[in-house]
């Protein structure tokens, strides 16, 4: 059942407005003032607050300000109530986001319509939320399983930690590990050109074809073939998937990258991009990739990520870069594989201050174990 919250100073107004949303058969809630309806939104989460301006204790601008900082209301649909008859009130409150307004006096028909829509906007708002809720849970099963990668890696020689950071809901960036017969792990890491729900489900797409296929590809860059080859020509016109893809073996590894950020060797305190390029996935028919070999001493780290970490802007627009990257690892170099990454991405929200991201990251850090 939904719940409406009406907070009005005036009882006999509050009293109305039950009795006119009474069709909508929902469970009615009243506050007296902002403050009031501020503390009973955050105890039950009404799915409309019709919310009247003038009023002792808070008023409804205060309470709509409130309710549009709060993270948990921000998206509770607000229907205000004035008597007001200037433009400006209305504007005042439209800006400061609420959904709609109605003047006082109003006729019965006009409150049960706007609420009915705005009842209706919210109830299909939640099921959205539904659905990308169980679309992040299948996506953490099957896309950015960390526990797969832990298992996986940790058998062929290397200690594995993941963090992953949607853009949304869902992410474009994911990862896919299989164990080869010989002890060795192959690793792809890639990214979906754009986000959401549509780069999630190309996403899987590409997790399926890595599930099945029999019989695994020799080398990374014949892996990165493969996955060419079964995306070109179903991507949307300018589209793209960017990959890195190793081979981890007991002394070292293998590289093939796909117009991925260069991952970062940290051996002895110091930073080495492995330079390896390559074309995006799915732009040309029967691409070609190269691949490196590199071999790596007991406790050395390699850092693979996405480009949503580099590219990640401050309010002044300037991106977060390879040269803070690099301090921040040299900085931090000493902690456990969880810690360093744990203290990368503090370093990266000090950096944003209060900037939206605005696209997925995703880091993975490798250790030889010894």
């Amino acid at each position: 059942m939904s719940k409406i919250l009406i907070v009005d100073d005036q009882e006999v107004n509050r009293e109305i407005c039950e009795i006119i949303l009474a069709p909508l058969q929902a469970t009615i809630l009243t506050a007296a003032d902002g403050a009031e309806g501020l503390r009973l939104a955050r105890e039950h989460l009404p799915d409309l607050i019709l919310l009247d301006i003038m009023m002792p204790v808070l008023d409804g601008y205060a309470m709509l300000e409130q309710l549009r900082s709060q993270p948990e209301l921000t998206r509770l649909p607000v229907l205000m109530l004035t008597a007001r008859s200037d433009t400006d009130s209305v504007v005042k409150a439209l800006t400061m986001g609420a959904n709609d307004y109605l003047r006082k006096p109003f006729e019965d028909e006009e409150m049960l319509a706007r609420a009915h829509n705005l009842l209706h906007a919210r109830l299909l708002e939640k099921r959205l939320e539904e659905d990308l809720a169980a679309g992040a849970a299948m996506q953490h099963k099957y896309l950015t399983n960390g526990a797969d990668l832990s298992k996986n890696c940790y058998e062929a020689g290397y200690l594995a930690w993941v963090r992953t950071r949607p853009y949304t809901t869902v992410s474009g960036d994911f990862f896919h590990v299989r164990r080869r017969d010989d002890g060795s792990c192959v690793l792809v890491l890639a990214d979906t050109c754009g986000h959401g729900l549509s780069a999630a489900l190309l996403s899987m797409r590409i997790i399926g074809f890595l599930a099945a296929m029999r019989s695994l590809p020799a080398s990374p860059e014949e892996y990165l073939q493969q996955l060419n080859q079964d995306i070109h020509g179903v991507l949307p016109r300018g589209s793209f998937v960017a990959a890195s893809c190793l081979l981890l073996q007991p002394d070292g590894f293998f590289l093939a990258n796909a117009a991925q950020p260069y991952p970062i060797l940290l051996v002895d305190g110091n930073c080495e991009e492995l330079v390896l390029d390559g074309p995006a996935l799915g732009q040309f028919a029967g691409a070609s990739f190269g691949s490196h070999h590199r071999t790596i001493s007991d406790g050395g780290r390699l850092l693979l990520h996405t480009d949503g970490l580099l590219e990640i802007m401050d309010p002044q627009e300037s991106c977060y870069g390879k040269q803070r990257l690099d301090a921040c690892l040299k900085k931090n170099r000493a902690l456990s594989g969880d810690q360093l990454l744990d203290a990368l991405l503090e370093d990266v929200d000090a950096f944003r201050q209060e900037r939206e991201a605005d696209d997925d990251i995703t880091l993975i850090l490798l250790e030889k174990e010894g």
